[in-house]
Protein backbone atom coordinates (compact mmCIF):
# COMPACT_ATOMS: atom_id res chain seq x y z
CA UNK A 1 0.00 0.00 0.00
CA UNK A 2 3.20 2.46 0.31
CA UNK A 3 3.28 2.79 -3.28
CA UNK A 4 -0.76 4.12 -3.83
CA UNK A 5 -0.42 6.48 -0.33
CA UNK A 6 2.83 8.04 -1.86
CA UNK A 7 1.40 7.94 -5.57
CA UNK A 8 -2.12 10.29 -3.88
CA UNK A 9 0.35 12.07 -2.41
CA UNK A 10 2.53 12.91 -5.52
CA UNK A 11 -0.64 13.20 -7.30
CA UNK A 12 -2.13 15.58 -4.95
CA UNK A 13 0.86 17.79 -5.18
CA UNK A 14 0.79 17.90 -8.66
CA UNK A 15 -2.77 19.27 -8.58
CA UNK A 16 -1.00 22.27 -6.48
CA UNK A 17 1.23 23.03 -9.26
CA UNK A 18 4.94 21.73 -7.99
CA UNK A 19 6.82 19.49 -9.69
CA UNK A 20 8.77 18.56 -6.43
CA UNK A 21 8.35 14.37 -5.14
CA UNK A 22 7.10 13.64 -1.91
CA UNK A 23 9.17 11.54 0.33
CA UNK A 24 6.91 9.77 2.59
CA UNK A 25 8.82 9.85 6.02
CA UNK A 26 6.37 7.94 7.91
CA UNK A 27 3.11 5.11 7.61
CA UNK A 28 1.38 3.27 9.77
CA UNK A 29 -0.81 0.88 8.03
CA UNK A 30 -1.76 -1.08 11.15
CA UNK A 31 -0.86 -4.34 9.85
CA UNK A 32 1.95 -6.77 11.01
CA UNK A 33 4.83 -7.30 11.74
CA UNK A 34 4.51 -4.18 14.02
CA UNK A 35 2.87 -4.78 17.36
CA UNK A 36 0.14 -2.51 18.12
CA UNK A 37 1.53 -1.81 21.24
CA UNK A 38 4.60 0.15 18.66
CA UNK A 39 2.00 1.96 16.53
CA UNK A 40 2.11 5.61 16.69
CA UNK A 41 5.03 5.69 18.90
CA UNK A 42 2.88 3.49 21.06
CA UNK A 43 0.26 6.12 21.62
CA UNK A 44 -3.14 4.37 20.20
CA UNK A 45 -5.32 3.71 23.32
CA UNK A 46 -5.65 -0.17 23.40
CA UNK A 47 -8.89 -1.50 25.53
CA UNK A 48 -11.28 0.86 26.93
CA UNK A 49 -11.17 4.14 28.94
CA UNK A 50 -13.78 6.22 30.69
CA UNK A 51 -15.37 7.41 27.28
CA UNK A 52 -13.06 5.45 24.41
CA UNK A 53 -12.37 2.01 23.04
CA UNK A 54 -9.55 1.34 20.66
CA UNK A 55 -8.74 -1.47 19.09
CA UNK A 56 -6.54 -2.94 15.73
CA UNK A 57 -9.10 -5.22 13.75
CA UNK A 58 -9.00 -5.80 10.11
CA UNK A 59 -5.10 -4.28 9.52
CA UNK A 60 -7.31 -0.64 10.79
CA UNK A 61 -7.40 1.65 14.11
CA UNK A 62 -11.10 1.47 15.36
CA UNK A 63 -12.06 3.87 17.53
CA UNK A 64 -15.25 3.59 18.94
CA UNK A 65 -17.60 6.27 21.33
CA UNK A 66 -21.00 5.85 22.76
CA UNK A 67 -20.86 7.69 26.08
CA UNK A 68 -20.12 11.50 25.45
CA UNK A 69 -21.03 13.17 22.02
CA UNK A 70 -18.74 16.00 22.62
CA UNK A 71 -15.88 14.01 23.02
CA UNK A 72 -12.73 14.17 20.47
CA UNK A 73 -9.34 11.83 19.97
CA UNK A 74 -6.58 12.15 18.20
CA UNK A 75 -3.32 10.87 17.97
CA UNK A 76 -0.23 12.29 16.52
CA UNK A 77 3.72 12.03 14.77
CA UNK A 78 5.89 15.05 16.15
CA UNK A 79 8.92 16.65 14.18
CA UNK A 80 12.03 15.16 14.08
CA UNK A 81 15.79 16.94 13.73
CA UNK A 82 16.06 16.06 10.19
CA UNK A 83 11.83 16.45 9.46
CA UNK A 84 10.37 20.03 9.44
CA UNK A 85 6.50 19.48 9.71
CA UNK A 86 5.54 22.66 9.24
CA UNK A 87 5.47 22.18 6.09
CA UNK A 88 4.48 18.47 5.62
CA UNK A 89 1.64 16.70 3.58
CA UNK A 90 -0.51 14.14 5.37
CA UNK A 91 -2.94 11.52 3.97
CA UNK A 92 -5.03 9.10 5.69
CA UNK A 93 -8.27 6.53 4.96
CA UNK A 94 -11.57 6.79 7.06
CA UNK A 95 -14.76 5.31 7.21
CA UNK A 96 -17.11 6.49 10.16
CA UNK A 97 -20.11 5.19 11.39
CA UNK A 98 -21.96 7.87 13.91
CA UNK A 99 -24.57 9.14 15.52
CA UNK A 100 -26.11 12.73 16.27
CA UNK A 101 -24.94 15.59 14.19
CA UNK A 102 -21.40 16.59 15.33
CA UNK A 103 -18.88 13.21 14.60
CA UNK A 104 -16.22 12.64 12.33
CA UNK A 105 -12.74 12.01 11.71
CA UNK A 106 -9.87 12.62 9.23
CA UNK A 107 -6.34 14.17 9.71
CA UNK A 108 -5.36 16.12 12.67
CA UNK A 109 -2.60 19.56 11.60
CA UNK A 110 -0.74 21.61 13.33
CA UNK A 111 -1.11 20.29 16.50
CA UNK A 112 0.80 22.38 19.52
CA UNK A 113 1.20 19.89 22.37
CA UNK A 114 1.39 22.86 24.50
CA UNK A 115 -2.15 25.02 23.72
CA UNK A 116 -3.76 21.88 22.14
CA UNK A 117 -4.20 23.93 19.22
CA UNK A 118 -4.34 22.12 15.72
CA UNK A 119 -6.37 22.35 12.68
CA UNK A 120 -8.40 19.01 11.57
CA UNK A 121 -10.17 18.21 8.59
CA UNK A 122 -12.52 15.32 8.72
CA UNK A 123 -15.44 13.89 6.18
CA UNK A 124 -18.86 12.57 7.15
CA UNK A 125 -22.37 11.84 5.23
CA UNK A 126 -20.70 13.02 2.03
CA UNK A 127 -20.13 16.07 3.30
CA UNK A 128 -16.09 17.75 4.80
CA UNK A 129 -15.16 20.25 7.23
CA UNK A 130 -12.44 22.21 8.25
CA UNK A 131 -12.00 23.29 12.03
CA UNK A 132 -9.55 25.02 13.49
CA UNK A 133 -9.27 24.80 17.24
CA UNK A 134 -7.74 27.98 19.06
CA UNK A 135 -6.87 30.12 22.66
CA UNK A 136 -11.18 31.03 21.70
CA UNK A 137 -12.41 27.34 20.99
CA UNK A 138 -13.43 25.62 17.92
CA UNK A 139 -14.95 27.40 14.91
CA UNK A 140 -15.58 26.06 11.51
CA UNK A 141 -13.25 27.58 8.54
CA UNK A 142 -14.54 25.72 5.48
CA UNK A 143 -17.54 23.25 4.81
CA UNK A 144 -19.21 22.08 1.75
CA UNK A 145 -20.45 18.85 0.11
CA UNK A 146 -18.21 16.39 -2.10
CA UNK A 147 -20.29 15.64 -4.99
CA UNK A 148 -20.76 11.75 -5.97
CA UNK A 149 -18.67 10.55 -2.62
CA UNK A 150 -19.77 6.68 -1.81
CA UNK A 151 -20.09 6.88 1.78
CA UNK A 152 -20.73 3.01 2.00
CA UNK A 153 -17.04 3.04 1.16
CA UNK A 154 -13.39 4.24 3.12
CA UNK A 155 -12.45 7.65 2.41
CA UNK A 156 -8.83 8.65 1.35
CA UNK A 157 -7.93 12.43 2.66
CA UNK A 158 -5.04 14.15 1.67
CA UNK A 159 -3.96 17.97 2.94
CA UNK A 160 -0.94 19.30 1.00
CA UNK A 161 1.08 22.11 2.66
CA UNK A 162 2.51 24.47 -0.01
CA UNK A 163 4.20 28.10 -0.04
CA UNK A 164 1.85 29.32 2.45
CA UNK A 165 -1.54 27.37 1.38
CA UNK A 166 -3.47 24.24 2.73
CA UNK A 167 -5.16 22.24 0.07
CA UNK A 168 -7.74 20.02 0.99
CA UNK A 169 -8.52 16.79 -1.81
CA UNK A 170 -10.96 13.52 -0.95
CA UNK A 171 -9.06 11.01 -2.95
CA UNK A 172 -7.09 13.34 -5.79
CA UNK A 173 -9.77 15.52 -6.26
CA UNK A 174 -9.28 19.51 -4.47
CA UNK A 175 -12.05 20.58 -2.18
CA UNK A 176 -10.75 23.81 -1.35
CA UNK A 177 -7.41 25.53 -0.45
CA UNK A 178 -7.17 28.18 2.49
CA UNK A 179 -4.81 30.80 3.40
CA UNK A 180 -2.35 29.75 6.18
CA UNK A 181 -2.05 33.39 7.94
CA UNK A 182 -0.21 34.53 11.15
CA UNK A 183 -2.72 33.34 13.26
CA UNK A 184 -2.12 29.84 12.99
CA UNK A 185 1.85 29.88 11.68
CA UNK A 186 3.83 30.67 14.31
CA UNK A 187 7.80 30.80 15.11
CA UNK A 188 7.62 26.94 16.16
CA UNK A 189 5.01 25.54 13.69
CA UNK A 190 7.84 23.10 12.39
CA UNK A 191 7.55 21.46 15.84
CA UNK A 192 3.94 20.85 15.71
CA UNK A 193 2.33 17.27 15.08
CA UNK A 194 0.38 16.32 12.52
CA UNK A 195 -2.25 12.77 12.97
CA UNK A 196 -5.60 11.77 12.63
CA UNK A 197 -8.67 12.39 14.27
CA UNK A 198 -12.05 11.30 15.59
CA UNK A 199 -14.90 13.23 17.32
CA UNK A 200 -18.48 12.82 18.33
CA UNK A 201 -20.48 9.46 18.95
CA UNK A 202 -19.78 6.37 16.96
CA UNK A 203 -17.15 3.65 15.72
CA UNK A 204 -14.43 5.76 13.61
CA UNK A 205 -11.82 3.45 11.42
CA UNK A 206 -8.36 4.73 10.61
CA UNK A 207 -5.75 3.01 7.88
CA UNK A 208 -3.04 3.80 5.87
CA UNK A 209 -2.09 7.31 7.68
CA UNK A 210 1.37 8.88 5.87
CA UNK A 211 3.10 11.73 6.49
CA UNK A 212 5.30 13.54 3.41
CA UNK A 213 7.68 15.85 2.92
CA UNK A 214 9.04 17.81 -0.49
Amino acid sequence: MRSMVAAAIASALLGVNTTMAAEVIYREDFAPPTSPHQMMAGSLLLGRDSIWSGAVENECYVLANEMDANAVRYYFVSATQKHDLGRASVAVTVESEGRGEAYGSGILYDYDEESRRYLAFTVKDGAYLVLRRGADGMHRVAAGNVAGLDTSAPTQLVLISKDGELHFFVGRRRLVSLRYGPDTADATRATHGVGFIAFGLGRFRFDDFAVAVE
